[in-house]
């Protein structure tokens, strides 16, 4: 198939399976009670939500110079961190199309290859990806009982009736289980095939790029923007629980499993930072904890709008903060000529 068909039956598939989930997530909701909900919110501290977000993208741009650094390429934080909201605009339009957005933009005021800066992208999304796998290990512990009816409810009817999908967990450990067997049994020739090498030399690279993080000098403020990162990401979602009446008697364990269903929404490519799907896993999340779909929705589109919204302010702010950089750099160019 050709690749570009491939990439647009993708995107189109992804952007039709957020607006069912829109339209099965708001189906049956008064729109205008809805509205009314949303109106009697506490939105000082949905501001305050606003302010933590876009400080996790400035530490996300900061992180990135501390990668930068260790390959040779000394680039100021703010740059950084305006390409980084340059990205996640792009994001909104075109799902994994900010990595390469947020790599081009950077390039054009620092000169750094493209290439290179993709490369620690990568790197990036990895350590990630790690912190995401420790928080849904977090949630597996401390709220195991709530995951497992909302796995049950992310697969509900629409009169928000839970089915039994806890089996799909079991298939799971048994699809993995029967890929060790096939694995060692034909280990010979899976470890031969070209496709197998292109993903060893993948993993071999990502693995080149974490020894990066413990070469560098400043792995220790790494680590910390790393973590101040994801709890900036936790607070996002915990936060707003005080903003509605119907969530406030909710703990930080329950905002565990918020942070859960939310980050599950946004991973999947959806546009508009995952639109639908999120509205659907966290209203689901929130039906769990004995909140009404009518108000977890409330909820959901509260925390999403909010943070949709700084998402393009911060990339608008970075578009417009680099092109007069590089207009500044092609000028002092053009005068020493």
């Amino acid at each position: 198939m050709n690749p570009k068909l491939k990439t647009t039956l993708k995107s189109l598939f992804f952007l039709f399976l957020g607006v069912a989930l829109l339209y099965f997530a708001f189906g049956e909701v008064d729109i205008a009670l809805l509205w009314k909900d949303l109106q009697k919110a506490n939105y000082t501290l949905i501001f305050l939500t606003v302010v933590l977000g876009y400080l996790a993208v400035v530490s996300r741009g900061i992180r990135w110079t501390y990668l930068l650094r260790t390959m040779g390429y000394e680039v100021p934080k703010w740059h950084a961190a305006h390409a980084v909201g340059v990205g996640y605009l792009v994001n909104l339009a075109v799902p994994r199309a900010g990595e390469v957005a947020r790599c081009t933009s950077l390039y054009k005021v620092t000169k750094v290859p493209v290439d290179k800066l993709l490369g620690t992208v990568i790197v990036e999304r990895v350590v990630d990806m790690v912190m995401l796998l420790i928080m849904l290990a977090l949630a597996f512990v401390f709220q195991f009982d709530n995951l497992m009816q909302f796995i049950n409810f992310a697969g509900a009817s629409n009169n928000g009736e839970p089915s039994d999908y806890g089996w799909l967990l079991w298939v799971f450990v048994s699809f993995l289980g029967i890929l060790g067997i096939v694995y060692f049994a034909f280990r010979n020739a899976i470890i031969n095939h070209p496709k197998f090498m292109m993903v060893r030399n993948f993993i071999l690279g990502l693995k080149e790029g974490f020894a990066t993080i413990f070469k560098m000098k400043e792995k220790g403020f790494f680590i910390l923007h790393t973590l101040f990162i994801w709890v900036m990401y936790y607070l996002i979602v915990y936060i707003p629980m005080y903003a509605l009446t119907a969530t406030a008697h909710l703990g930080a364990g329950e905002g565990l499993l918020l942070m859960s269903s939310a980050s599950l929404g946004i991973v999947i490519p959806v546009p508009v930072g995952g639109a639908g799907v999120y509205h659907y896993l966290v209203s689901s999340a929130l039906q769990i904890l004995q909140v009404s779909k009518e108000n977890g929705l409330v909820y959901a589109t509260l925390v999403h709008a909010s943070q949709t919204l700084m998402l393009m302010a911060a990339g608008f702010v970075g578009l417009i903060a680099l092109f007069v950089l590089n207009k500044r750099q092609l000028k002092v160019v053009s005068e020493n000529v």
